[in-house]
């Protein structure tokens, strides 16, 4: 179905348009043309004077509407929190989990895995965050989850984040360049954050090419 928004400030990336409409087929935007050339159109939509604008996509949020994603491993808790931030303009996000246990890692990634099927869930992938943090910098991250890497962890991470973890944040100094390695090779992006690493160390991974 053909439909058109009018009546509309439209911002393409630098600067805000007047006078033009937005010509929509299915879920794509097809063109985008002078608000006088609207001829041979039915389903138009007057937005009377509003902002239309491409939609936010957040890489790191914990929840939202009431729900918390690292607390339940479930569509409904995903779908409950992507529906608030939709509702603010957000329309791709990462849900992202806090330092938790190995056992519910697992879990959120099939969950992630799940709803990334259908573009309209929002979910691009999962960004895990911690656990393995430098205490001395753990913020609001538990201590009784905070913990130092061990190969079986990243292993079973990796096995179950493939295609899902699209960023996964760790301490450098607190997981070791193997790990960091076998995660980057497996496709899934590292980024440093909690983390009390020297200057040295953190350049160290970066000519590796290991950090984002």
């Amino acid at each position: 179905m053909t439909k058109v928004f009018t009546n509309c400030s439209i911002f393409n990336g630098e600067t805000f348009i007047g006078n033009r409409a937005v010509v929509v087929e299915g879920s794509k935007i097809v063109k985008v043309v002078h608000k006088s050339n609207l001829v041979g159109y039915d389903n138009i939509t007057d937005l009377k004077g509003a902002l239309l604008v491409p939609g936010f996509i957040d890489l790191q949020v914990n929840g939202g509407g009431g729900a918390f994603y690292t607390q339940e491993a479930s569509t409904t808790n995903y779908i409950m929190a992507n529906k608030a931030h939709l509702g603010f303009g957000t329309t791709a996000l990462l849900p992202t989990l806090i330092s938790t246990s190995l056992d519910n890692i697992i879990a959120q990634c099939a969950v992630g895995k799940e709803l990334m099927k259908d573009p309209k869930n929002g979910v691009l992938g999962l960004h895990v965050e911690g656990p393995f943090f430098n205490p001395e910098k753990k913020g609001a991250h538990s201590l009784d989850f905070v913990r130092e890497a061990t190969d079986y962890e990243i292993e079973k991470i990796i096995e179950a984040g493939r295609g899902v973890i699209k960023l996964f944040t760790c301490a450098p100094e607190i997981v070791s360049p193997k790990h960091i390695k076998m995660l980057v090779d497996a496709g899934i992006p590292v980024s440093a954050g909690h983390s009390n690493c020297t200057y040295e160390q953190a350049m160290n991974l970066l000519k590796l090419e290991l950090l984002r």
